[in-house]
């Protein structure tokens, strides 16, 4: 399965509808918690979204950070989103 495949969780109903909701409220921006590898964060950047996402396990931070690296509108970030979050809003 690809990244863009991949991306929540494989559901493609969950993926057309998070497309639907970007264009519907033209959405620019986005925030996640619990990267993962960045298949969902790779979703939200190719439906044009500046996305920044968080991840507080260093192995899949470094594995998202370099599934992310050709995404100018990705933005990771490692830590705890307690700590995190309030600094990205």
């Amino acid at each position: 399965m690809t990244p863009v495949e991949a991306g929540f969780n494989g559901d493609a109903i969950v993926q057309q509808e998070i497309r639907k909701i970007i264009r519907t409220f033209d959405i620019k921006y986005a925030v996640e918690t619990g990267t993962f590898v960045g298949n969902s964060t790779i979703q939200l950047c190719l439906n044009g979204c500046e996305t920044h996402t968080i991840e507080k396990q260093e192995k899949l931070f470094i594995e998202a950070r370099k599934n992310l690296a050709k995404y100018s509108n990705a933005h990771c970030y490692h830590g705890d989103s307690k700590i995190l979050l309030p600094e990205i809003l």
